[in-house]
């Protein structure tokens, strides 16, 4: 098989998964005011999906809080009605593409190659 169609399949993302360290997530933190008046710390991994927050919006946040943090995973901007969701890759759907590709490829060529080798042994 020519080495072009295996890089087309990303085999070799499969093989060597650490190959490919160009692709960086953007973490953000910053931190709000909250209607008490205390300060809450905000981290938002990812991109944003949807509408912007900006600075003296009014926002529901959703999220985890893990020492003392507001772990971001979505957001609604309550002065415009705009919604926001964090978009997270995933790193685990190449993998199963490429799993499900070779699986596929081994079923396809694992009978007609047995033959032959089980036939020229006769």
């Amino acid at each position: 098989m020519p080495v072009n169609i295996l890089s087309i399949l990303g085999i070799f993302r499969l093989l060597n998964p650490r190959g490919d360290q160009t692709r960086q997530v953007p973490v953000r933190y910053f931190r709000i005011r909250r209607r008490d008046g205390a300060e809450q710390t905000v981290r938002a991994k990812g991109r944003l999906r949807g509408a912007n927050l900006m600075s003296g919006d009014d926002v529901a946040l959703w999220g985890v809080v893990r020492r003392g943090t507001l772990h971001l995973r979505r957001a609604s901007n309550l002065r415009t009605g705009a919604y926001s969701q964090l978009r997270s890759g995933r790193p685990w759907l190449p993998l199963v593409l490429n799993l499900a590709t070779v699986a596929v490829l081994f079923g396809l060529f694992y009978g007609p190659v047995a033959r032959v080798f089980s036939g020229s042994g006769s």
